[in-house]
C-alpha cells in the first residue's frame, strides 16, 4: 500500500540528490538488488502472510463500512450480491461438471526421477 510508495519516493529523491561523487549510477544499490542485478527471492510464507494481511485488512474495512452510516442499505445490497454470486457459482459448477463428464480426465503430472542412493560410508566393506 502507501508505505511502499513513500519509501520508494524517498529513495528516488535521495538518488537524485546524491548524483555527486560516490553516488554512482545506481545510488548505492538501494538494497533492492538494483545495482547487483540479482533478483531478491521472497519466501513463500512471506508472500502468503502479506496476502493474508491484505485480505484481513479488506475484511476489516468492509465491516467498518457496514457498521457505519447506511449500514442497512449496504447489508441489503450485499445480500442481493451474494445471492447473485451463488447463482453464478452454481451455474458454473454445473457447466464444469458437464464438461468434466464429456472430456477425458487430465493425465497425471510426470513424477520427478527418484534421488540417487546415498554413497556408501567410507571405511571399506566389513
Amino acid at each position: 500500500g502507501e508505505g511502499v510508495g513513500v519509501a520508494a519516493g524517498h529513495l528516488f529523491d535521495g538518488f537524485h540528490a546524491k548524483r555527486g561523487p560516490g553516488g554512482g549510477e545506481n545510488g548505492g544499490g538501494f538494497g533492492f538488488g538494483v545495482g547487483g542485478g540479482e533478483t531478491p527471492t521472497v519466501p513463500a510464507w512471506a508472500l502468503e502472510a502479506s496476502a493474508r494481511a491484505v485480505r484481513e485488512s479488506a475484511a476489516v474495512r468492509i465491516q467498518a463500512l457496514v457498521r457505519g452510516a447506511g449500514a442497512r442499505k449496504l447489508a441489503r445490497d450485499r445480500r442481493r450480491a451474494v445471492s447473485t454470486v451463488q447463482k453464478n457459482a452454481r451455474r458454473a459448477a454445473a457447466v464444469r461438471e458437464r464438461r468434466r463428464l464429456a472430456a477425458p480426465p487430465p493425465a497425471p503430472p510426470p513424477h520427478p526421477p527418484p534421488p540417487p542412493p546415498p554413497p556408501p560410508p567410507p571405511g571399506g566393506k566389513l
